[in-house]
């Protein structure tokens, strides 16, 4: 039980520390700007428990595949230098102050990519109305060849199609934020630092508590990231979220390290 609340607590405090300000975190803020909050947190937290998932099931076999006395001290070891890699980050790379240039800089990605995205859109939406014009051009022709019975059958099944085809339309529509926010948050969460550290706690602590431990980190952060990100964002330092994260990995090693595999 001691084992299972000690899993719970330091993927939940490790998640936290390494989410917050981090660049999901901006991804969710800027996209709950000009989206429905609930549907960008939807989006973001199925993506995270998906990677969060991932990386404890490859937590949970890298002892049975290795022997976990050397997994348990190769972890301790990860950590440690993932918490030196983040004091360094912290100290000498990134600049005192606020998250704001930060999520500024994200922000200014973002719409580049959004304005690809609406260029492309439009030359799709100019090539089908070009397309739309010379079928229409058939149909009039078709329509002048048939009796009336014959054109009001036609013109049964074009208002059909057209009624299917918004209806599709207004469904991709409904969707299209959920599923911008799942591809950036996945995207950005591979690889990344929080990732790391689930696949390292899940290798000698109870997978299960540090996947709940972690998908509650991930609530929080997202939750204030779509709800209140651009205000928190005047107010959190990147500095000290990244100095704090590196403590938290060097005591995560030295407990390791102390308390045995």
């Amino acid at each position: 039980m001691a084992n299972i609340i000690k899993s719970f607590w330091m993927s939940l405090s490790s998640i936290f520390l390494s989410e917050l300000g981090d660049k999901t975190f901006f991804i969710s803020a800027i996209l709950s700007m000009n989206n429905s909050a609930w549907i960008i947190f939807a989006g973001s937290m199925f993506a995270l428990a998906g990677m969060t998932l991932f990386a404890c099931l490859i937590g949970f076999i890298l002892p049975n595949l290795f022997t976990p006395k050397y997994t348990h001290y190769a972890s301790c070891a990860l950590f440690f230098i993932f918490g030196l890699k983040s004091l360094y980050e912290g100290l000498f790379l990134i600049e005192s102050g606020n998250a704001n240039n930060e999520f500024l800089e994200v922000k200014a990605e973002l719409d580049k990519s959004r304005k690809k995205m609406s260029s492309i859109t439009i030359d799709n939406k100019l090539e089908a109305l070009d397309t739309g014009n010379m079928l229409f051009k058939d149909v009039e022709l078709c329509n002048t060849r048939n009796n009336e019975e014959d054109l009001n059958v036609s013109s049964s099944k074009i208002c059909i199609d057209e009624c299917i085809k918004h209806k599709g339309l207004f469904r991709i529509i409904k969707n299209k934020s959920f599923i911008q926010a799942f591809t950036l948050t996945a995207l950005a969460e591979w690889g990344d630092r929080s990732q790391i550290a689930t696949i390292l706690l899940s290798a000698y602590n109870d997978p299960f508590s540090v996947f709940f431990g972690s998908i509650i980190g991930h609530s929080i952060c997202t939750g204030l990231a779509c709800y209140g990100g651009k205000y928190l964002s005047k107010f959190i330092s990147p500095r000290m979220v990244t100095i704090s994260g590196g403590i938290l990995f060097f005591a995560f090693a030295i407990g390791g390290i102390v308390m045995g595999p």
